[in-house]
């Protein structure tokens, strides 16, 4: 069974201030094709994350202002995790079993390694997620991959 650090490795996430705009986020979702972004702190620690269904349910359908309203005020915060030598399979249990699509993998030391994402895989079809090198560790609901891809929607 492959582990989340080999699917992750090389993976370049979208890691966004939570002072950032949804619009400036979403358009960088959108340019990246990314279907989550990875919200910091201040120290670059994981915060929160923000995915395109937030966009829709908590800012759009809300009728919030995209261009004034921030990732802060509509992430969902302090997201589930996983460990990089958690399984591809682990992932989407705990996906599935919390109704989500996206799991950020996060090291012991909280040092960033990915946000996979449930609609992404890799060149070889295989599922994968979105890695960081900013020396942070994250795991949440960042799922499994950030493309399209064949594998079933977790939610």
């Amino acid at each position: 069974m492959r582990r989340l650090s080999d699917i992750v490795l090389n993976q370049d996430p979208l890691m966004l201030p939570a002072s950032t705009t949804v619009v400036a986020a979403c358009q960088q979702m959108r340019d990246r094709r990314l279907g989550s972004v990875l919200v910091t702190g201040q120290d670059g620690s994981l915060f929160g994350i923000f995915t395109g269904r937030d966009a829709v349910g908590r800012v759009i359908a809300a009728g919030k202002n995209v261009t004034t309203t921030t990732l802060g005020e509509v992430m969902t915060p302090d997201p589930d995790t996983m460990p990089p030598e958690a399984t591809a399979l682990d992932a989407l249990r705990l996906m599935w079993d919390g109704g989500f699509r996206h799991v950020p993998v996060i090291k012991d030391g909280g040092s960033w390694v990915s946000s996979p994402g449930a609609t992404s895989r890799t060149r070889s079809g295989s599922a994968s997620t979105k890695s960081a090198n900013c020396g942070s560790t994250c795991a949440r609901r960042c799922a499994i991959v950030n493309r399209r891809c064949s594998a079933a929607a977790v939610r």
